[in-house]
């Protein structure tokens, strides 16, 4: 019987627009140690068997019934460029399928909520360690358990790894990953659990709570799992081999995804260059930056030339100055997105010409605030008069902008969110979509001048990550979604902004809606 090393599962529930990086990497850097890895697409998977109409109950109203019918068009849609220009058909397909997964997670009794890119279960929360523990001891995180849980223990059952790894970057899949801990400890008590990803990393040692007695997981990853996970797996890391490699993209099926056009995704670095942001959780998220590598294209190349992907998305924290000057001169004949800051670098002209012809089609932006005494409390380091010009030149090359705004930041007044709606709306004819949120302040985050900080958690929430703030005369939570709701995305300015924005999708689909017709998909009347 076939035995393996390791097998990286990735559990719901993440949008599933493309495949896991995160396992792709591993991969790619433990296979390259002599290790037998394999690794599995959960979320993808459970999507798959979920919206399909076998098993689901009678629709009972109209649109039901309609969505039931439409099921298989809508996926067919979702998978096809030609819906790109036809924006409210993409939306009537994200709909279709909401309504699917809506119909899907009905039961007699404290009913789920699961979309396309969340989980929340009615009575549990994934910020509890206690009701982490009870998904691990044997409860239902219905309706993904069926369609998580099969194909896991089959793969385990026929592979045999000495270890299973799970994968948690978001609070979507932690209830989801301890069932399916707990499911695997049952059925195979002698195979071996690590868990690692991004939430694990930000809950640092408070994953201790839970699992106390490591009943369900023998091991916690805190960081980059690269090395750690070829030290268990008797491949320790000696000097001057490289701490991570490219990702191996052979075993990913790209039918699984929802996507009009496959979207390949890599990262040419770890970790945020800038880091100083007071609001971000990038600084505990990754220790350290692990800098630009772009020995790493040729791989990603190699991948979109085999399975005909015409784009890349990079999904750095942010591409620092070098990595935009190192891709400004590549020429692989694909599409491209991915983060950036308003750095000065981008008032160059030329070198936004240069990226517009390396295949950069959209770069999504960190406004935060129109405010320049708001941003240097941040610690944002952009000045907006850079902003203004990096907005104008990249409209005039044809590169598509998605702008992130936020409200509520501790010591925010009332001036200021008036000083950013102003600014977006000033800059409204350069600013391609826009995403409005209400700042969430991590828990380490030090509080400005005048500023009081208390914890902000539901009860018994001893995983929360965030914490909340009384701010005197200037903007708290409430009044910053007060200020978001009736000011910002009511603003005739604004709000076409936000219309066009892809549902569910958001920022991942918005760069080939604006490739497919040179502009942002029309907003209705």
């Amino acid at each position: 019987m076939k035995q393996i090393d390791l097998l990286l599962l990735h559990p719901p529930v993440v949008r599933p627009s493309s495949p896991p990086l995160g396992l792709l990497s591993l991969a790619g850097y433990l296979r390259r140690q002599g290790l037998r890895v394999e690794w599995l697409d959960l979320n993808a998977a459970a999507f798959r068997d979920l919206l399909t109409s076998a098993g689901l109950p009678p629709p009972q109203d109209r649109f039901s019934k309609r969505a039931v019918r439409g099921l298989h068009q809508a996926l067919s849609d979702l998978r096809s460029p030609a819906i790109l220009r036809d924006f409210p058909g993409y939306k009537r397909a994200v709909r279709i399928l909401g309504q699917v997964l809506r119909l899907r997670s009905e039961g007699p009794l404290h009913t789920p909520s699961l979309t396309l890119t969340d989980y929340r279960h009615p009575l549990w929360s994934p910020r509890r360690s206690v009701d982490l523990r009870a998904a691990a001891a044997g409860e239902t995180v219905f309706p993904l358990s069926g369609v998580m849980e099969g194909p896991a223990l089959e793969a385990i059952g026929t592979l045999r790894p000495r270890w299973v790894g799970l994968s948690v970057n978001y609070l979507s899949q932690a209830l989801p990953a301890m069932a399916l801990a707990g499911r695997i400890r049952s059925r195979f008590p002698e195979t071996r659990i690590v868990v690692g990803g991004s939430l694990i990393t930000l809950w640092g040692s408070r994953v201790a709570r839970i699992d106390p007695s490591r009943r369900f997981v023998d091991q916690w990853i805190q960081g980059p799992g690269e090395l750690p996970l070829a030290r268990i797996l008797g491949r320790p890391h000696t000097q001057g081999e490289p701490r991570r490699e490219p990702p191996d993209y052979s075993h990913v099926d790209w039918s699984l995804y929802l996507s009009p056009e496959p979207i390949l995704p890599l990262s040419l670095s770890r970790g945020c260059y800038w880091g100083r942001c007071r609001f971000c959780m990038e600084p505990l998220a990754w220790a350290s930056y692990d800098g630009t590598r772009l020995d790493f294209l040729p791989t990603a190349e190699r991948e979109a030339e085999k399975r005909g992907i015409p784009w890349i998305h990079f999904t750095d924290s942010a591409l620092s100055p070098a990595a935009l000057r190192g891709l400004a001169g590549w020429r692989a004949g694909l599409n491209w997105f991915g983060f950036a800051r308003f750095e000065r670098e981008l008032n160059d002209a030329q070198l936004v010409r240069d990226l517009w012809a390396s295949g950069c089609r959209m770069l999504q932006l960190g406004l935060e605030s129109g405010s320049q005494h708001l941003l240097d409390r941040m610690g944002k380091g952009i000045r907006l008069e850079d902003v203004s010009q990096i907005l104008r030149i990249l409209h005039e090359e044809g590169i598509g902008t998605y702008v992130y705004l936020m409200v509520g930041h501790p010591g925010e007044q009332w001036d200021d969110a008036r000083r950013s709606l102003e600014f977006v709306e000033r800059h409204s004819p350069w600013i391609d979509f826009l995403s409005c949120s209400i700042t969430n302040l991590p828990q380490w985050a030090a509080p400005p001048q005048g500023v009081h900080l208390v914890p902000f958690r539901g009860d018994g929430e001893d995983l929360g990550l965030y914490t909340d703030f009384l701010a005197g005369s200037g903007l708290d939570r409430r009044r910053a979604r007060w200020f978001l709701d009736r000011c910002i995305k009511r603003n005739q300015a604004v709000r076409p902004l936000l219309k066009r924005d892809p549902p569910a999708f958001t920022s991942v689909h918005a760069p080939l809606f604006f490739r497919a017709t040179g502009s942002p998909p029309p907003v209705p009347s």
